[in-house]
């Protein structure tokens, strides 16, 4: 994430989706892994309360306030420090690399996201769209995702140019998010798709 876009539309986008999730039990003592890739926020309350405001969560549950970059070695270890037993945001500014040889701070690889997941544990990742359209990029993403770490349930929602994907061992916890976003977030005519991959 990058702090010039703090405040932006998606950021409001991703909040409510997080808090109609945790409305309803469908997410557990969820936490957000920023990712930034511009600065720090070590120290920098403000901005940490902002963003935590945006998403609908308290300031706490803002986990790794430091930059995300450096090498490959760095952004590994960059996890390592979560200590967080609950479901988790990732908020990488443009979302995941299925190369293995990426050396992008902007995104986030699949051994990354592999190390993440619990056993019970929901991970939802923010994903921008890129240049090609966006639900084959969508499908070639998640199905490269489960051949790298396999038994993986997953489900996306996407609204045209971004999309929260969601991950777990957990096929019940998939099928309950999937089920409510769309009976009960999607109610008319949307420009949206829900999609178990």
């Amino acid at each position: 994430m990058k702090t010039e876009h703090l405040g932006d539309a998606f950021d409001h986008w991703k909040g409510s989706i997080i808090q109609r999730l945790e409305s309803r039990n469908l997410l557990k003592d969820i936490a957000v892994i920023p990712m930034l890739t511009d600065s720090s926020w070590d120290n920098q309350k403000e901005k940490i309360s902002a963003y935590s405001h945006l998403l609908n969560l308290k300031a706490n549950k803002v986990l790794q306030t430091r930059k995300f970059g450096g090498d490959k070695h760095d952004r590994e270890r960059y996890f390592e420090d979560i200590g967080h037993a609950g479901d988790l945001f990732l908020d990488p500014d443009t979302g995941v690399s299925i190369s293995s040889s990426s050396n992008n701070a902007e995104h986030i690889t699949i051994s990354q996201i592999k190390k993440l997941l619990g056993h019970d544990r929901v991970i939802l990742l923010y994903q921008h769209r890129g240049r090609e359209k966006f639900l084959p990029q969508l499908e070639r993403i998640v199905g490269e995702i489960r051949r790298q770490i396999g038994r993986l349930n997953s489900v996306t929602y996407d609204c045209g140019n971004v999309a929260m994907l969601f991950f777990s061992y957990d096929r019940g916890r998939i099928e309950k998010i999937k089920n409510y976003i769309k009976e009960d977030m999607l109610s008319g005519d949307h420009l949206t798709r829900v999609k178990m991959l």
